[in-house]
């Protein structure tokens, strides 16, 4: 490390060596509210001193002098390793050495901290649901412009399907209003490659042949399948900045239904199911199924659901929650 104070700022150099970073399991994504401590007392600031032929004699208003900023140029002489239960990556440089990582305290413009240039993920495996999602190293780039809790994403993980399939998960925009996008190669509609993801097995997989028990246990029905939308829940609610979640239907034997639920507003939600088996007789052979929840009294609700094969449902649900 090395410091030279400038007139008008303090450089500091940075290199990180042998760093390992574990982050905590806890949920909590802000620093908890304390209230003021009644024994602390803030005394005011002294103000500049001047001599008079009376003696010492203070001002009575205090000379603000301006905060001469930190400037923190950090190098990696190594990567930094970064482990959480599920997930582990390193972070180092740019393999040009360009747009180095610089952190300015205080802004002048927000008086907070400001972070700008760009690292990258060197390695790294996401764990969801048991399915482990390698960080391809030719698109893992983070960059920081301004606030450090919200940089630029674009990273893309990858996983190899049992029988052949590789699904990338490319991630891009803003942390906070970040979008996913699920591709996969061969190409497969996005709802196949959720029930790949989540059971196993794709729509056409499971509609060629019919699950019998044993196949549906391997597959992640039941039990299985519970703990799996449970995973995918866990996950949603750390990085999602809006409130996602999942959960697995298996009460038809060959048709696991995976869902995914996203609320819109404070009483509103859309569900999006996928049929991945064998639709029951007498139901429209619908392989994808939308629906919109409006909440519009406290135990009153109103579902829409429309399907690509021409369902459409209107429901008014009385709901008593103990």
């Amino acid at each position: 490390m090395s410091l030279e104070a400038k007139p008008d700022r303090n450089d500091v150099k940075v290199d990180l060596r042998g760093v390992n970073v574990e982050l905590s399991e806890s949920e909590e994504r802000t620093v908890q509210d304390l209230a003021p401590n009644s024994e602390v007392v803030v005394v005011p600031s002294v103000g500049a001193v001047r001599t008079t032929q009376w003696g010492w004699v203070t001002s009575a208003e205090p000379q603000q002098q301006p905060a001469r900023p930190w400037y923190v140029n950090v190098g990696f002489a190594n990567p930094v390793n970064i482990t959480r239960q599920g997930m582990r990556f390193s972070v180092t440089s740019l393999q040009d050495g360009s747009e180095p990582l610089v952190a300015m305290y205080p802004d002048p413009q927000t008086g907070g901290l400001r972070l700008t240039g760009k690292v990258r993920v060197a390695d790294g495996r996401v764990d969801i649901v048991g399915k482990h999602f390698n960080i391809e190293s030719y698109r893992a780039q983070v960059a920081f412009e301004g606030a450090a809790s919200n940089p630029e994403l674009n990273v893309t993980a990858r996983w190899d399907a049992p029988d052949g399939t590789r699904v990338y998960a490319d991630v891009t925009g803003k942390l906070q209003t970040m979008n996913v996008q699920l591709r996969s190669d061969p190409p497969r509609p996005p709802g196949e490659i959720l029930a790949l993801i989540l059971v196993g097995e794709s729509s056409t997989d499971a509609s060629s042949s019919a699950l019998t028990s044993a196949e549906a246990s391997r597959a992640g029905a039941g039990v299985g399948t519970g703990v799996a939308a449970a995973g995918v829940n866990q996950l949603l609610s750390e990085v999602a900045p809006v409130g996602i979640s999942t959960r697995v239907d298996t009460s038809q034997r060959n048709n696991v239904r995976p869902t995914v639920v996203v609320d819109i507003a404070r009483n509103i939600s859309a569900e999006a199911t996928v049929n991945t088996g064998a639709v029951p007789l007498g139901q429209n052979p619908d392989r994808y199924l939308l629906t919109l929840d409006w909440r519009f009294l406290q135990a009153w609700s109103l579902r829409t659901t429309v399907g690509d094969a021409g369902s459409s449902i209107l429901d008014v649900l009385w709901t008593h929650r103990y």
